[in-house]
């Protein structure tokens, strides 16, 4: 790339088209290849990227630092396909799980399902409410945060939501394992 990011971007938020291009150009590869590791088809990557820049072009005004771009656009893309992944895996075991004509859930798995929920639940009640908020945002809100959105509502540095996560999982973990017969 001839031109830095930080111009580039800054043409960008001044609405100049080509420079959109000329960054979607320069990191779609990285993109499509963060998508790729996670491990989705070539479809779902090329969605999972489609999803990355609409997200990037619909928070533009949020992202301050340009340098700080390609982070962004690496984790954004990463958060995308594991929501694929997880969609994609979720919809395969119930089609394992189903035959034409029955329901894809037998009632034994629909009980063991409702306690599950019920125990994550309590588990999260006992979380603090850093731990709750954090966790609940990054894997079960219909809405999609931002890292930025989401620190800022926290209100913790961007570079500790990484770490904070890692710890609030860590928490939760331990907090589901008593119920290891149930949940593992």
């Amino acid at each position: 790339m001839n031109t830095s990011i930080t111009e580039i971007w800054s043409r960008v938020l001044n609405g100049d088209a080509d420079a959109w291009e000329e960054l979607v150009s320069e990191y779609t590869t990285l993109v499509y290849s963060v998508a790729r590791k996670r491990g989705l088809n070539q479809v779902d990557a090329e969605d999972c990227t489609q999803q990355t820049w609409m997200a990037l072009y619909t928070q533009r005004d949020t992202i301050k630092d340009a340098d700080k771009l390609p982070n962004w656009l690496a984790s954004t893309a990463f958060r995308r396909a594991m929501r694929i992944h997880r969609s994609r895996y979720t919809r395969e075991k119930i089609a394992q799980n189903s035959t034409v004509g029955e329901s894809p859930i037998t009632p034994d798995m629909h009980l063991s399902l409702i306690e599950r929920r019920k125990i994550l639940k309590e588990a999260f009640e006992k979380l603090d409410e850093r731990c709750s908020v954090l966790l609940h945002s990054l894997f079960f809100a219909l809405e999609d945060k931002s890292y930025v959105k989401l620190a800022k509502k926290l209100r913790i540095p961007l570079n500790s939501l990484g770490p904070t996560r890692k710890r609030c999982l860590e928490k939760l973990r331990k907090l589901l394992k008593d119920y290891d017969e149930i949940w593992y």
